[in-house]
């Protein structure tokens, strides 16, 4: 538990950093950095999944649509 608080904490104090060398106000970011630890770590699983399953699959995507500049430009 002592670590978990830990890590909480020192990502608490590196988003701070992080919003403030932005140069934006930290109260008004106040829930995206309190609740970015939960972001960050609701990926572990995924990472530890992704580990261990070694099966990629590739599959071939068909490019078949053909544009020009003028087709893509609008004009009012």
């Amino acid at each position: 538990i002592g670590a978990l608080v830990f890590s909480y904490i020192v990502c608490v104090i590196v988003t701070t950093i992080a919003v403030v060398f932005a140069r934006k106000k930290p109260a008004k970011m106040l829930k995206g950095i309190l609740f970015f630890w939960v972001f960050i770590f609701s990926w572990v699983p995924i990472d530890i999944i992704c580990l261990f399953k070694k099966e990629t699959v590739w599959e071939q995507i068909d490019h078949t649509v053909t544009l020009n500049i003028e087709e893509l430009t609008t004009e009012d």
